[in-house]
């Protein structure tokens, strides 16, 4: 997990030997003075340029999560369909999300009473899904994928690889749509 904070030169790199879930993310980013929060994968590398553009991205609308990968449930409900970036999306996956620090502090707030699954951290790690719909229920707007420069690094323990991690994922999207209901009525196109 990295931590970069942006705008001071530093950058904060924290290691772990185990996989606690994103939401240790979340909440390591809950130590940044900054408001824009860039949480990837370690198996993703953002060039400068990308990470500059992602801010900027950010800036003109830092109420919603940006993102490079994105994704909108199947034509039956099911998780996941990509959508081809740029895009408006349900959900931004955890390989690279920007969101404002204020919602990492909600993510916990919400998650304790949210009908999470009962190991909600890896490997049925859902924490994404949720701080996406989270954040367009707060927002009252879709989130926003871009196409921009990345490079992918060997991913041979990647959750998606893990047995029923779909079904899992398809299962605590639907209670997330749920919880959303009645949102999109004002939704700006």
């Amino acid at each position: 997990m990295r931590l970069m904070i942006r705008g001071t030169n530093k950058t904060r790199v924290i290691y772990s030997s185990e996989d606690f879930g994103m939401r240790t993310r979340f909440a390591a980013a809950l130590f940044a003075k900054n408001n824009c929060i860039i949480l990837h994968d370690d198996d993703t590398l953002l060039p400068s340029l990308t990470i500059d553009r992602l801010y900027e991205e950010w800036r003109k609308e830092s109420e919603i999560m940006h993102g490079l990968w994105g994704v909108v449930p199947k034509s039956d409900n099911t998780y996941p369909m990509y959508v081809q970036s740029p895009a408006k999306v349900d959900m931004i996956i955890g390989r690279c999300m920007v969101i404002d620090k204020k919602y990492c502090r909600d993510f916990f707030t919400i998650e304790q009473d949210f009908p999470a699954p009962i190991n909600h951290g890896a490997p049925h790690g859902c924490e994404d899904i949720l701080m996406s719909y989270m954040v367009m229920k707060i927002s009252g707007k879709k989130n926003q994928s871009h196409s921009m420069e990345h490079v992918d690094l060997p991913n041979d323990h990647a959750i998606c690889d893990r047995p029923m991690h779909y079904e899992h994922r398809t299962e605590f999207m639907q209670l997330c749509q749920l919880w959303l209901a009645g949102y999109g009525e004002n939704e700006e196109e």
